[in-house]
């Protein structure tokens, strides 16, 4: 009888949890993900993430029904430390090749990032798995490359100066883990980018992995993303002569004074853009591991005044 009653007990949980899935639809799953970060960071004032890149420190400051979000970015870009600050109200940007100083007004909460993800007509797919993690899976094809913003900046995906790509669509698909609502995995495929005098087809692939709840809030430590472009055999030459010069060119630049060495970064830097962009036809790879993670350490407002970049 106790048999029985486990039995039945297991088959009627199976068949409401599979009701409850079939019920699902993206827009829950969008508002969810959104009302998770908001859950997450209810008790946090501040936070330091140092990675293998850099190291990014953002404040929170709450008053009058609103929440400010500060922030700041240090990050490497080949050997030159590129700084990003938003400090409420201003994002700027400094070049760490020109020094030169980029200002614009936006709106920069995180909340405002998982509000550009409901507005997109989403379908749900239903459920897959990544990496062992349960994941609800939403889908949305040929959306126009033009209607796709920054979600930070809010800048056009095209730049103002591309030619030909008017026509460019993206599909997307995106793995969100169905316990904790956070982005596991996201897939986006390009067609009709028009580069280096021919229309391309190109992918990207972005997975987060080993999560960790750090306060309540759950952060990946390892983010791995990858960029693949359609090429001919020729550019795939090209491409891999490139990076075997690029390579070259910093091993040489190691053993050179500061002074030398900046001399020759200016000298070089057609070239050296010449082969960053064969590099980039080709596809590229990034990969973000967290090394510690501090909260509420009462991070200066110092740190955000982007005026002193």
């Amino acid at each position: 009888m106790k048999k029985l009653l486990t039995y039945t007990l297991t088959i009627t949980l199976l068949v409401f949890s599979e009701v409850s899935w079939a019920q699902m639809t993206a827009g829950k799953v969008t508002k969810k993900v959104r009302e998770a970060y908001k859950e997450q960071i209810k008790g946090i004032d501040d936070l330091t993430k140092r990675t293998n890149r850099g190291i990014t420190f953002q404040k929170w400051i709450r008053g009058s029904g609103e929440t400010i979000h500060k922030f700041r970015k240090e990050e490497d870009i080949n050997g030159k430390t590129q700084i990003t600050v938003y400090d409420g109200t201003y994002y700027r940007t400094k070049n760490p090749y020109t020094n030169e100083v980029t200002k614009k007004e936006i709106e920069g909460n995180p909340e405002v990032f998982y509000k550009y993800l409901e507005s997109f007509d989403f379908e749900y797919a239903g459920r897959d798995k990544v990496n062992g993690i349960d994941c609800h899976v939403l889908i949305v094809e040929s959306v126009p490359l033009s209607e796709i913003k920054d979600p930070t900046t809010g800048d056009s995906m095209i730049p103002p100066d591309a030619e030909g790509m008017q026509d460019a669509t993206v599909d997307a698909k995106l793995f969100i883990d169905s316990r904790r609502w956070v982005m596991v995995k996201s897939v986006f495929d390009a067609q009709g980018l028009q580069m280096q005098g021919r229309r391309r087809g190109a992918r990207t692939v972005i997975v987060n992995k080993d999560f960790r709840n750090i306060e309540g809030l759950v952060i990946a430590y390892h983010t791995r993303m990858n960029m693949t472009i359609d090429m001919t055999e020729e550019e795939k030459q090209k491409m891999k002569e490139a990076r075997q010069s690029m390579r070259q060119m910093k091993e040489r630049m190691k053993n050179m004074s500061p002074a030398k060495r900046e001399m020759l970064e200016k000298y070089m830097k057609p070239e050296m853009q010449k082969a960053q962009s064969m590099m980039m036809n080709g596809g590229m790879s990034k990969e973000i591991k967290v090394q510690n993670v501090k909260i509420n350490q009462g991070i200066s407002d110092d740190l955000f005044d982007g005026s002193s970049l």
